[in-house]
C-alpha cells in the first residue's frame, strides 16, 4: 500500500510491477493478483526493449505459457495465486 499526494492510503493493483535483475534473469513483482488464470502484460518488456527470453515461470507456480511482442511481454497466470500478497515472475534470458 501506498499514499497518494493527500496522504490517503491506496491499495496497491495489478499495475504496480518492481523489478530487479540478477545475471540474465529479470524478476519482475506483481503486488496484487490480476486474476486466476489471468492474461498479464509487462508492457515494458517489448520485443524491442527486453531480447533473448527462453522461458518464464512464475515463484511458487512453475512454467507459465507467454509469447512477446511489440506490445510487451503477455503471460497466462496460473489458475490459482500462489500465494497472498506479491506474485513474481522470474524471466530467463
Amino acid at each position: 500500500m501506498h499514499n497518494d499526494a493527500e496522504g490517503k492510503r491506496k491499495d496497491f493493483n495489478a499495475d504496480d510491477v518492481r523489478f530487479t535483475t540478477q545475471g540474465n534473469t529479470v524478476y519482475a513483482t506483481i503486488l496484487a493478483w490480476p486474476g486466476d488464470g489471468a492474461k498479464f502484460t509487462v508492457r515494458s518488456f517489448t520485443s524491442d526493449a527486453l531480447k533473448g527470453i527462453e522461458d518464464v515461470s512464475m515463484i511458487g507456480a512453475g512454467q507459465l505459457g507467454w509469447k512477446q511482442d511489440a506490445n510487451g511481454l503477455h503471460v497466462t497466470l496460473p489458475k490459482k495465486a500462489p500465494g497472498q500478497h506479491a506474485y513474481v515472475l522470474k524471466i530467463e534470458r
